[in-house]
């Protein structure tokens, strides 16, 4: 995942917003990203309608049940994490974020890469307590550091804070495992050595997360 780093041209740096659009458009004309989180969310709805619910039996998920996690989000990173349901509908996690980016542009043009780290909290709280199929809402902070490399330049690195928020599902497969999806929200705020700063508004967020209970 590239991260805009932008550069100031005069004596105060100023900060810029950008708001990343929902989707681009395919080239059927439709946009990919729109219809991903359109299928997602028809999905939940069907996942959280009554019958579906009461036809189901509980996890075995309560207070005081750990997991770890891996998984990806729609941009390509990888997370890790380790997580503990403080009450029965809540769980509390921390994340770790891996993400490296590289392009070789051929050409005269150099090549370039830039290499980030995240870590911050997350929570999910479950809708209905904890069914096989349990929806959740959630929300999240993370804090990362990235280094950009570029062919014949300095090394230039930032740091960020992002804002989380959305909703997903989580299935229960067997006792001791589960697979989930999401999709939100995410405002998040980066600041170069310069203090020039970029902040960027995503308005859909997707991932999958696989957790093992012990």
């Amino acid at each position: 995942m590239m991260r805009r780093i932008a550069h100031a041209r005069g004596s105060r740096p100023t900060p810029k917003l950008h708001l990343s659009p929902s989707a681009s458009t395919g080239p059927s004309g439709a946009p990919p990203k729109g219809r991903m989180a359109l299928l997602l969310s028809v999905a939940l709805w069907l996942l959280l309608s009554p019958p579906v619910l009461e036809a189901q039996s509980p996890a075995p998920v309560s207070q005081g049940t750990r997991s770890l996690s891996f998984g990806i989000d729609g941009s390509g990173s990888s997370e890790a994490g380790i997580w503990y349901f403080i009450s029965d509908r809540s769980n509390l996690g921390l994340l770790g974020t891996l993400d490296w980016v590289s392009e070789d542009r051929g050409g005269a043009r150099s090549d370039r890469s830039q290499f980030t780290l995240g870590i911050g909290p997350r929570i999910k709280w479950y809708v209905t307590g904890s069914p096989r199929i349990a929806p959740f809402w959630y929300g999240g902070l993370g804090f990362t550091h990235s280094r950009r490399s570029e062919e014949g330049e300095a090394d230039r690195t930032s740091r960020g804070v992002g804002i989380d928020g959305g909703f997903g599902v989580d299935w229960f497969p067997v006792d001791q495992m589960s697979i989930g999806g999401w999709t939100g929200l995410r405002f998040s705020n980066d600041r170069a050595e310069n203090d020039d700063s970029t902040s960027r508004l995503r308005t859909v967020t997707t991932g999958l997360r696989v957790h093992l209970y012990f």
